[in-house]
Order: structure tokens, then sequence, then C-alpha cells
């Protein structure tokens, strides 16, 4: 299992279209998703699909109503054609939509958490200081008393 940090890391690295055409082969998204410790892509892809599926039903259908569950004949071949081509044709621009908020999510993650071990950091070293700034103080209390 891949582990946050380097998921967010690994999805800096898909700059090209490679990742996005490569979700025409099955299981590439469940990797892609498992691999960069998101599943957005699948999600974004879906409802992209969803839509397509509804823009073209509604609009190629001519006989396009919500009808009950009996009485629905079935979608026309050509339609149903249509769709498959389309949901196909735009499998990779919703996968590189996926990829790009991946990518934007992954690096503002990445940030916050340098910004979080930056500040761990620096209350480390606020705390080193103040035990020298508290050891100086005994000493110089020191050197007083001995000089009188």
């Amino acid at each position: 299992m891949t582990s946050r940090i380097q998921g967010w890391s690994n999805r800096q690295k898909d700059t090209g279209w490679g990742y996005a055409f490569a979700h025409y082969i099955p299981g590439v998204a469940l990797y892609y998703g498992i691999t960069r410790r998101t599943l957005d892509n699948i999600l974004i892809i879906a409802g992209g699909q969803i839509s397509v599926q509804i823009i073209v039903v509604f609009l190629l259908e001519s006989r396009f109503r919500f009808p009950g569950l009996v009485d629905y004949e079935g979608l026309n071949e050509n339609t149903l054609a249509l769709v498959i081509f389309f949901e196909l044709l735009f499998l990779p621009f919703f996968a590189k939509l996926a990829i790009s908020e991946a990518r934007k999510d992954g690096k503002k993650r990445l940030k916050k958490t340098k910004a979080e071990i930056n500040g761990i950091e620096k209350e480390d070293e606020l705390k080193e200081i103040k035990e020298e700034v508290e050891q100086l103080k005994d000493e110089l209390k020191q050197l007083k008393r001995e000089d009188k």
C-alpha cells in the first residue's frame, strides 16, 4: 500500500496524457486510484459518462420521457451505439480532468504537510533556544554570585 505522502508525490509525476489514454485498459483507473491515494478519478469519469449518456439520449431519442418501468421500450440500437461511441471518445478527457484535479489536490496537501513539518521544526528550535537562554541565565546568576 502506498503511503499518503508517496501517493501525493506520485500524483505530481502525471503531467502528460499517458494515464488518461491508459484508462481504456480495464483496471487502470483502480490501479491509479490506489497508487495515487485517490478515487476521485473513478468518480469524475463515472459522472462524465453519465452526463454523456443523459445528453445523447435526450438529444437523440424523440420519446425521451420518464416512463414507468413496465411500459419503457428501451433505447434505439443506433442511440445506444452513439452513447457508447461518445463515452469512449470522451473517456481520456474525463480522465485527464480527474488527473489534473488530483495533481492540484496533491500539491495542496504536500504544501500543507511541508508547512506542518516546518512548523514542528521551528517549535523544536524555539524550545532549544529557550533552554539555552535559561542555561545562560543560570550561568550568569552563578557568575554574579561568584563575583560578590
